[in-house]
């Protein structure tokens, strides 16, 4: 949450710093231009006209209003983002220590599978077989129950618009 106001704060300072700079040449200009007037010599009474913004004012202010769209668009976009990579991992990990767990259940009942195999069909091993076997459809059902419980997000092209 702190880039996001980071971001922002950061946005508007230069935004800030750009309108003063816009304005101060705007300024600037304007005043080299009554001083070229008045050095030609040629000091003309103008009746005073109604104020009108100059195109530089209006495209300031357009400027400002973009900034500003683009800004908080942007930050909203930020925020879905990081709500939808939060679900995610929250999602991943538990599917994962499911997983895992089914998978270590998986081994030993091949490990056990093996030792049947090249060391004879005993009833001892054979239990144990019965016994891996168990447990492995047992951590297989929990990883599948909670993979269920812990489904993954809807993707974001839909819900960060």
């Amino acid at each position: 949450m702190i880039p996001n106001w980071q971001y922002l704060l950061h946005s508007v300072v230069w935004l800030a710093g750009g309108f003063v700079l816009g304005v101060l040449y705007t300024r600037s200009s304007q005043d080299v231009h009554r001083i070229a007037n008045a050095v030609e010599g040629a000091v003309q009474t103008v009746p005073r006209r109604r104020w009108r913004p100059s195109y530089q004012v209006v495209l300031g202010v357009v400027v400002l209003v973009l900034t500003m769209y683009t800004t908080v668009t942007t930050w909203r976009l930020s925020e879905c983002q990081l709500a939808y990579a939060n679900r995610f991992a929250d999602a991943l990990d538990a599917r994962t220590v499911a997983t895992g767990e089914a998978q270590q259940a998986l081994d030993e009942l091949m490990a056990t599978v093996g030792q049947l195999m090249t060391g004879g069909a005993s009833p001892q091993a054979r239990e144990s077989f019965r016994a891996a076997l168990h447990e492995y459809l047992t951590k297989r059902d929990s990883a599948k129950r909670k993979q269920a419980e812990h489904p993954f997000p809807p993707a974001p092209r839909d819900l960060c618009r």
